[in-house]
């Protein structure tokens, strides 16, 4: 989530950007306080979802691709990358196919750490099986 803090300090002004806004939601008196006292404003924006690209091109979730992403399991930037812009019906898919357990409810996000945690599972234990 994006955002951006203002800091006023006791006696500096208001940032006029602000001022029209703090003055319609909040009152002048609030102006007031902040340039007497100071404070912090605050600015964020919540969205509740992100923009998907229309034509983003479907990814066929087969065993061709599957043994891709264990192909790239040490590099987990790169492992990562490739499952980001995957649908949730395909994440769902590489759960199935690979027999990961996950949440009916869980978020994308949620999904995409289960599969790499998966992918990368055994290289995790034989590092540590090896120390």
């Amino acid at each position: 989530m994006p955002k951006h803090d203002v800091i006023l300090q006791p006696g500096d002004p208001v940032p006029a950007e602000f001022v029209a806004l703090i003055r319609e939601k909040l009152g002048a008196q609030q102006v007031e306080r902040l340039q007497q006292h100071g404070g912090l404003i605050r600015l964020s924006v919540a969205a509740p979802y992100v923009a998907r690209q229309r034509n983003a091109p479907r990814v066929l979730v087969d065993k061709a691709f599957l043994t891709e992403l264990h192909a790239i399991r040490r590099n987990g930037q790169e492992l990562e990358a490739k499952i980001r812009n995957l649908r949730m019906k395909e994440l769902k898919t590489i759960c199935r196919e690979l027999s990961i357990p996950v949440r009916s409810k869980a978020t994308a996000h949620e999904v995409r750490a289960q599969i790499v945690d998966f992918i990368r599972s055994e290289d995790k234990w034989q590092a540590i099986a090896q120390s």
